[in-house]
């Protein structure tokens, strides 16, 4: 197993130290199957896709710092944070599916039409 800077204990506001690895995993995990539960996965992401993009996303410190840090997902899980601030979980699922996005198309694996 790699052990990624990212996935190590950080520092979150007022100095508490936190582990972010497993967040990230439920985090993750949370947003894709609730997408693809619902049907509601962006216009031309699949699973494929997805797959391709995420071990670049996994070491990508400002897409976690965002999920983790910005929205305050280090230190609750994902349902949490939707039953106590249903506003900024949304707003989190929009900047994840948005970061997504941009990598996809970045990656020329998503065209732009």
């Amino acid at each position: 197993m790699t052990i990624h800077r990212s996935d190590l204990v950080r520092a979150g506001p007022g100095g508490q130290m936190h582990v972010v690895g497993q967040n990230k995993h439920e985090y993750w995990n949370h947003f894709v199957a609730d997408a693809f539960e619902n049907n509601a996965l962006p216009n031309g992401v699949t699973g494929r896709r997805l797959q391709q993009v995420k071990a670049h996303l996994w070491d990508d410190e400002s897409f976690w710092d965002d999920i983790m840090w910005r929205h305050g997902g280090y230190d609750q899980t994902p349902e949490r944070m939707r039953a106590h601030g249903p506003q900024n979980y949304e707003h989190c699922k929009g900047n994840f599916w948005g970061m997504i996005m941009q990598e996809l198309v970045e990656r020329r694996i998503l065209p732009i039409r």
